[in-house]
């Protein structure tokens, strides 16, 4: 049955209409909505379709007598079956993360009616070998390929008037641009023609080892190689008028500037000469372990050494005047010194350093760019010191004539999160924050008609689940699954017979244990409950396994209607059972 939910609003005189609908299509339940008589494929960054569907799958061109014309945000986010998808003509546009970690996904047909492709559309399909640009596409989205790892080419329509390729490589049409590298790419020699290598363009190239930038490369944006593991050294050419290298360093070039660290170092001791490590110079070095910032550099970029993981110890040297915004966000130092020297601390520059346990300012409190603070809260004076969020303990150092000599300060985190997600229909009780050795204890109740099916931590065993608070954030997620909707997955495994079902059904007082509720819920790919509807998605090896359409009635309250796919032995069957009210 289509369901239909209609919403509608008035502005300058213009009435919109926005249609939230489901429609099944070759066995496929599709969730879209409809504006100005155009479908989008689209479940509020919800998947569109059970993210159980697997196989090769051809999107609809219409759904319910509308034509679709866009893939939504998150259409087929985590739909690891796909292997194949065929995109209709009429289509124009692909959201944010519309693919994302379809890690099965092989090959995709994009229409030649296609002109967007937005951020992370493709992002880590890892089994992705090949894309085939179409002639309409003029806009492709930061990362829309980023961790493709198995892609070794892009090829573009020669008709498109944006864009075009070469040794695989995606170009502006004139090929200037350097737009992006496909990330399955072990070699790459970057055409003679290009003057600009843009933002992103070789992010997590993971199998590139060496890179050489030819003579006419004028710029290069931010991040481009961020992400890629096994680059050991640059290599310039020595006619280049912007850009240099030394030892397999890429710098600016009289070598003042720092632009890019290869990324397969563990540890740095940065050269001198330089005076300025540029923006995201060291961002997402996942193997840095130690940096040594030498005495003659002055500024350390915006994400200079963000997300390096692992960066466990570091030294800011007298002479550095400025840290740049989120310089080392996420780094697992423990202790940094600020020395005299430093006037400016960017935004959040040591945002989520959560093993920080001791802050030096050795100078004068230096000033904060903006309203979102260096380390996280405004320091308790005139001075605009800023201090972590979770500092707990702080002493200024102030000299016999009480000038101020500096800052020393305990930032050791005193509490840290429990989140609890839920997954179908029920409550969960004592999540909050805690401190290290606490005693947290969580409560699952299941809604009524709803039975709870257990943890996502397969230590825990019951509906109360109990555990002492570690030194870090604690996330679980909880899952309950509507008791017919159960009953019937047990049934269609042949784990019952009909006639045990139904009497299980007409069982008020059934009660599964939890390890076997959590089996079912996650044997079956997707339990999905809306509008007082659970859809179920089950697979079985033949067909002759399905009764054909059978019913359980508990006081006219429960109906579980199973639909097999008409001509296929083997394959994913759906059936709806209304919740119990």
């Amino acid at each position: 049955m289509k369901r239909i939910v209609l919403l509608c609003w008035f502005a300058l005189g213009i009435t919109t209409f926005l249609v939230a609908a489901t429609a099944t299509v070759n066995g496929i339940t599709w969730t879209y909505q409809v504006s100005n008589g155009e479908a989008q494929i689209f479940n509020d960054w919800n998947t569109a379709i059970p993210t159980s569907t697997s196989g090769a799958i051809t999107i609809p061109s219409t759904l319910g007598g509308y034509p679709v014309t866009s893939i939504g945000d998150s259409a087929f986010s985590g739909c690891e079956g796909l292997t194949s998808v065929a995109i209709p003509e009429g289509v124009t546009s692909i959201g944010s993360f519309a693919f994302v970690n379809c890690s099965s996904l092989t090959s995709v047909m994009l229409p030649s009616s296609l002109t967007y492709i937005v951020d992370y559309a493709f992002a880590n399909c890892e089994r992705l070998t090949l894309v085939t640009i179409p002639k309409g596409v003029t806009s492709i989205g930061r990362g829309a390929f980023v961790s493709c790892n198995g892609m070794t080419s892009f090829i573009v329509d020669s008709n498109n008037q944006k864009f075009s390729s070469k040794d695989g490589l995606l170009l502006s049409k004139d090929g200037t641009q350097l737009i992006s590298c496909p990330r399955g790419l072990s070699s790459v020699t970057i055409p003679t023609d290009v003057t600009s290598i843009e933002v992103w363009a070789f992010a997590g190239c993971v199998a590139l080892t060496t890179l050489t930038i030819p003579e006419g490369v004028v710029s290069i944006g931010f991040e481009a190689f961020v992400g890629c593991v096994g680059l050991s050294s640059f290599v310039v050419d020595s006619n280049n008028k912007n850009f240099s290298a030394k030892d397999g360093l890429l710098l600016n070039k009289d070598g003042t500037l720092l632009v890019s660290w290869p990324s397969a170092s563990s540890s740095v001791t940065i050269p001198k000469g330089i005076t300025v490590i540029g923006d995201g110079a060291f961002s997402c070095c996942e193997g840095l372990t130690s940096a040594t910032i030498p005495e003659c550099v002055t500024s350390i970029g915006e994400a200079a050494f963000a997300w390096c993981y692992n960066l466990t110890f570091v030294t800011i040297p007298e002479g550095v005047t400025s840290i740049g915004a989120t310089a080392f966000h996420q780094a697992a130092f423990t202790s940094i010194i600020i020395p005299s020297s430093v006037t400016s601390i960017g935004g959040s520059a040591f945002s989520e350093c959560y093993e920080l346990t001791l802050i030096d300012f050795n100078g004068a409190p230096p000033r904060v760019v903006d309203e979102v603070s260096g380390v996280g809260a405004v320091f308790p004076s005139a001075n605009g010191t800023y201090l972590p969020e979770y500092a707990s303990e702080w002493e200024a150092v102030i000299d016999a004539d009480g000038k101020w000599q500096g800052l020393t300060m305990s930032c050791k985190v005193s509490k840290f999160p429990v989140e609890v997600a839920v997954n179908g229909e029920g409550a969960v009780t004592g999540a909050g924050s805690y401190a290290p050795g606490d005693s947290v204890t969580l409560t699952a109740t299941p809604n009524k008609g709803f039975v709870f099916c257990g943890w996502s931590e397969p230590s825990a065993k019951s509906a109360t689940y109990s555990f002492t608070m570690p030194e870090k954030a604690v996330s679980l997620t909880a899952y309950f699954a509507p008791k017919a909707a159960v009953i019937a997955y047990v049934a269609m495994n042949n784990l019952m017979s009909k006639d045990e079902a139904v009497q299980e059904a007409l069982d008020a007082d059934e009660v599964f244990t939890a390890d076997e509720m959590k089996a079912l819920a996650l044997g079956a790919p997707v339990i999905q409950v809306k509008d007082g509807k659970a859809t179920v998605s089950i697979q079985v090896q033949q067909a002759s396994e399905l009764d054909g359409e059978w019913e359980v009635v508990e006081d006219g309250e429960v109906s579980v209607e199973i639909t097999p796919k008409a001509g296929e032995k083997a394959g994913f069957y759906k059936f709806v059972v209304p919740n119990q009210q």
